[in-house]
């Protein structure tokens, strides 16, 4: 589904409500990112405006599974596990719609809630959204949006991340998920969501796996300090460096 008129439009009145940052502080703020922060925002040079954010989300989108491959999928899921979502979180299982329309995944993806101690949401062969109760319990509407469209940018990068996945190369899998930081960052942008809805849900589900103890695949991410860099970094670049986040 292409953006449409009005999405675009919401967009650009968010872009003028916010308070614009003087260019020594946007220059601290862009030096001050981390090693693989500072890498990966260099893929994203080009996009400096809603309309080249519209335009790499299109055409970099992968084409989706063949039916038959997720009808193989769905057959390989555990009979057991799955929950039955509660009305508040049927509520904000119905946010996520927007996300999914915008990237022709609405009729694609089928989500299932499940039974794990985390908090958990996963993207399982390009086609599941699974989404562990404990994760929608914890986030809010807008976060629980924010988090699927970060799980819709890995499948722009799935064969690379299925690659680092099995060398086990822990560096490669930080520079992917802020590449996949990105993609949550452009589409929230552009369907006027503010993206601070995706660091506030990534570091509830963070800071509930740490105090569980589930925290086997940390290495694996950026510190919550270089992913805020390196998403407001990217914000403020499509938003012709004009931020409304306060220190």
């Amino acid at each position: 589904m292409r953006a449409n008129q009005g999405s675009l439009q919401t967009a650009a009145m968010f872009l003028l409500l916010v308070v614009s940052r003087p260019a020594l502080a946007r220059e601290a703020e862009r030096t001050s990112l981390g090693n693989v922060a500072s890498r990966v925002i260099q893929e994203f040079e080009h996009i400096n405006s809603l309309a080249g954010a519209h335009e790499y989300l299109q055409s970099a989108r992968p084409g989706c599974i063949p039916p038959f491959v997720k009808a193989r999928l769905l057959r390989t899921l555990p009979i057991t596990g799955e929950a039955k979502p509660t009305a508040n979180g049927r509520s904000k299982l119905s946010a996520i719609d927007s996300v999914l329309e915008y990237h022709a995944r609405k009729t694609v993806f089928v989500v299932k809630v499940i039974v794990v101690n985390q908090a958990f949401m996963g993207l399982h062969g390009r086609s599941i959204l699974l989404i562990s109760g404990r994760a929608l319990e914890l986030l809010t509407a807008e976060e629980l949006r924010a988090v699927v469209a970060h799980e819709i940018g890995h499948e722009y990068f799935w064969e690379d991340y299925q690659s680092a996945a099995r060398l086990g190369d822990p560096g490669k899998m930080r520079e992917l998920e802020l590449r996949c930081d990105a993609v949550a960052a452009l589409t929230l942008l552009i369907l006027g969501t503010d993206p601070a809805a995706l660091l506030s849900g990534v570091s509830k589900l963070e800071s509930y796996n740490r105090l569980a103890g589930a925290t086997g695949n940390v290495h694996c991410y950026v510190s919550m300090k270089e992913r805020t860099g390196f998403v407001r970094a990217l914000v403020a670049k499509v938003m012709g460096n004009r931020n409304d986040w306060k220190d």
